[in-house]
């Protein structure tokens, strides 16, 4: 067995997962697991059975020892951390991120996971400094300008924090992070329009920010209603494309015009 998407054992165990049959669906996701330990696969699918089952401890030890065996898979740290989170236990969850970052300080990845469990715990200060690490790590990742966005909406800081950014791109504008945070800002707050024209600003200065490009095709493909709104949207999604291809939050964009566009088969693929 593989213990990949093809592997006879995850697709039994996925069967008998969807029937309810817990038990045998464990028995074939454990079979993964003694076939080949260095893959997350197993683990995953076994932890997501105890879940089920309500049974958080047992998901925290299968987790626990995937992570062990396989410490560069993501799927394994974010989960691990959020049943530690579910079960309050924002200690560990802490401790478990701040250990992978005292390795290597310079993951994004992991300060946005830190920052999740601070907003878990409604230490809004502490939140906002990890996700604007993770912000100046990776500025073209849009998961961590959303988080901020609602931080600074939550502490009630959003003429504060926009007059800043606007300051920002104003002084260097190309200033992708402050770009990002601005347009999330305004889209956090649902003023589309204005976030639009953000994101479509940004873009162009900044012709290689594909998460500006992004962000305005899909917000127009909500908020068009002609062709040519579509249209438009779709010339800023192929554009993030090209710059960044089989990026499934393109891909998701780019269905989804295709689809308001009446082309059902390109969509479909």
């Amino acid at each position: 067995a593989s213990g990949g998407a093809a592997d006879p054992h995850l697709a039994l165990g996925d069967f008998y997962f969807a029937e309810k049959n817990l038990d045998q669906a464990l028995a074939q996701y454990q079979a993964v697991i003694d076939a080949k330990p260095d893959s997350a696969a197993g683990y995953l699918k076994a932890a997501s059975v105890y879940a089920a089952q309500k049974k958080e401890d047992q998901a925290l030890a299968v987790l626990e020892s995937g992570y062990e065996k396989n410490p560069d898979a993501a799927l394994l740290l974010v989960n691990l951390v959020n049943v530690h989170v579910r079960k309050k236990d924002f200690k560990t969850a802490v401790a478990i991120c701040q250990d992978r970052l005292d390795k290597n300080d310079t993951e994004a990845f992991t300060w946005n996971l830190l920052g999740g469990v601070r907003l878990a715990q409604k230490d809004l200060d502490k939140a906002q400094q990890s996700f604007e690490k993770a912000v100046e790590l990776k500025p073209d990742w849009g998961k961590p300008y959303e988080s901020l966005a609602r931080i600074y909406l939550a502490k009630g800081e959003k003429e504060t924090a926009a007059a800043k950014f606007t300051t920002s791109v104003e002084k260097n504008p190309k200033n992708k992070s402050a770009w990002m945070i601005l347009g999330s800002l305004f889209e956090r707050d649902k003023d589309y329009d204005k976030a639009a024209e953000i994101y479509a600003d940004a873009f162009k200065a900044n012709p290689d920010l594909w998460a500006a490009a992004n962000n305005y095709a899909f917000i127009r493909s909500e908020s068009g209603t002609t062709q040519a709104d579509f249209q438009d949207a779709m010339s800023y999604a192929r554009q993030a494309e090209k710059l960044n291809p089989d990026a499934g939050i393109i891909l998701d964009t780019l269905g989804w015009l295709e689809y308001k566009l009446g082309n059902y088969s390109s969509a479909y693929d």
